[in-house]
């Protein structure tokens, strides 16, 4: 007794995402009615059928059946030869069941995605970016990479520009974007720019992020400078003004005194000339011993003149000049008159020299009054400039702690808006999608017993998980749990959604991943206490996230 199983000698091609078949042909080696099951065994299995799965064969008959291949348009499908293999198993007869080996020729086709992390960068110098390329093919992917901007303002450079990418992987970039020219004082602005990839195909995804330059010289250190120049040049300014030296008063109105008295003193000497004058004019008609008298009290006016000159050159010049006028005395009388006359002219003089001196005091005092008035107004632009740099250095720590404050904000948001891509270790790793679903079908437990099933992480990989969907298909009454390994993640109570409805579905999206280190379990527990439409409580979570394998 026995089955044979006879497929096509060419191999079944199918393409991704699409169906193809062949027939199958069975053979009745047995001497009774046998009723065959039809299955599929191998990797094929999730995405094959054979209809019909239970053929019932006469004795030395064959009978047909259908196999149906419908690979999914996924990664987790490669592209190539595929072996499967078909089996028969008899009702009557277990021994005698029979297996046949195929195989299937899967399609290749080409999808991929690309992403920059991050974004956007500040900074004077060069900043780093990493260009992270997705295979969601089922073949290998060669890609190359280009980035450039709009103006041509940046220069940019991949570690690798041509990358190969194996199905269901990802890859990290690393790329370095640096600025043609930094302005000194200008404010910065962000340089928006394209990230390119372009597969063999000419299929191509691009990436757009942003480069923010920032000057070398910061407005806020600028006006610091120019604040603390300002300064400097209003404090020279008062030290000039208020330390110049200038003439005083009492020394200005001792000069005028000194000069009055020098006037007074030669109009004294001018009076005594006058009188000898007179005397030499009477005994001038005498005697030449009358002359010779005359010209020594003459002489001793001159003396007298000579004292007074050492006070003022010009009482000196005059006391000359009557000393001379005396000796003319001599010959003729009427010398000495002219003496006196001139005696006159030089007190005259001196009464205006005094009054010069007045007019000199009096202005000197209106320059110290006009000094005094601009040492005030400097003193008060100093207190002004002072309170200019107080206010400038309190909007100077302003701007810092708002600046302190900004990026601690910044730290926070891109800590809590971080995919699970920018946990990676820095430098160039790989990354690939995972996803499964754990499924616990068991009876109500009268103690409130657990039933578990799990999902253990390669060595070498870390797995995180940002998405759970708990399912509860049947409305049944459970405690569901989230473990990881021995520990508690998450608890959720389990009852029917509504009336006539009872299926119910549960959404968790975490903004910062579940890690599960390598080896790790993914833990699914369920303690059923009432079932809903079914005999035992069917209750499933499906989890979703990234792996990192190490290198």
């Amino acid at each position: 007794m026995g089955v044979t199983i006879s497929l096509p000698d060419e191999p079944v091609r199918v393409a991704a995402g699409q169906e193809a078949g062949c027939e199958i042909r069975l053979r009745n080696d047995g001497g009774v009615v046998d009723e065959f099951l039809l299955d599929v065994l191998g990797d094929a299995r999730e995405w094959a059928q054979v209809t019909p799965d239970k053929v019932n064969v006469l004795p030395g008959e064959a009978a047909t059946a259908r196999l149906t291949l419908r690979p999914p348009r996924s990664p987790r499908v490669p592209a190539g030869e595929l072996p499967f293999a078909v089996r028969a198993v008899s009702r009557e007869d277990v021994e005698g069941s029979s297996v046949e080996e195929g195989t299937a020729v899967v399609g290749p086709f080409t999808e991929f995605a690309l992403d920059l992390l991050p974004r956007t960068r500040r900074g004077r110098g060069t900043a780093r970016f990493r260009a992270a390329v997705d295979n969601l093919g089922n073949a290998p992917l060669v890609v190359e990479l280009f980035a450039d901007d709009e103006d041509a303002q940046l220069a940019f450079r991949f570690r690798e520009s041509v990358v190969t990418v194996a199905p269901g992987m990802s890859l990290l970039v690393p790329l370095k974007a640096r600025p043609r020219q930094v302005g000194w004082f200008r404010r910065g602005r962000p340089i928006p720019f394209q990230v390119l990839a372009v597969d063999k195909e000419r299929q191509e995804q691009t990436a757009v992020g942003a480069l923010h330059t920032v000057p070398l010289v910061s407005p806020t250190l600028l006006k610091l400078l120019v604040l603390a120049g300002a300064l400097v040049i209003a404090g020279v300014v008062l030290l000039a003004t208020v330390f110049r030296p200038t003439p005083t008063q009492s020394a200005v109105s001792n000069s005028a005194n000194t000069q009055q008295q020098q006037a007074s003193a030669a109009s004294s000497q001018a009076a005594g000339a006058r009188q000898q004058a007179s005397g030499a004019q009477q005994q001038a008609a005498g005697a030449q011993s009358q002359a010779a008298g005359a010209s020594s009290r003459a002489a001793a006016a001159g003396t007298q003149a000579a004292a007074a000159g050492s006070q003022a050159a010009g009482a000196q010049k005059q006391a000359s000049g009557a000393s001379s006028q005396a000796a003319g005395a001599q010959q003729q009388a009427a010398g000495a008159q002219r003496q006196a006359s001139g005696a006159d002219s030089q007190a005259a003089a001196a009464g205006t020299q005094a009054v010069g001196a007045q007019k000199q005091a009096s202005g000197a005092n209106s320059q110290a009054a006009g000094a005094q008035q601009q040492a005030g107004q400097a003193a008060q632009q100093a207190a002004q400039a002072r309170q200019q740099a107080s206010q400038a250095l309190k909007q100077a720590q302003a701007a810092q702690q708002e600046a302190a404050a900004a990026q601690k904000q910044a730290q926070q948001n891109a800590a809590v808006s971080l995919p699970a891509l920018a946990a990676l270790p820095p430098g160039t790793g790989t990354v690939q999608a995972t996803d499964a679903r754990l499924r616990i079908a068991t009876a109500p437990a009268t103690n409130g017993a657990f039933t578990a099933t799990a999902y253990t992480v390669p060595a070498k990989a870390t797995t995180y998980v940002s998405d759970l969907v708990l399912q509860n298909p049947d409305g049944d009454t459970a405690l569901l749990e989230i473990r990881r390994g021995g520990t508690v993640l998450l608890e959720v109570g389990l009852t029917p959604a509504a009336p006539g409805n009872p299926s119910q579905t549960l959404d968790e999206h975490f903004t910062a991943p579940l890690q599960f280190d390598p080896r790790d379990q993914l833990v699914l527990a369920v303690a059923c206490t009432r079932p809903g439409t079914g005999a035992t409580c069917d209750d499933a979570v499906l989890f979703s996230g990234r792996t990192v394998l190490a290198p």
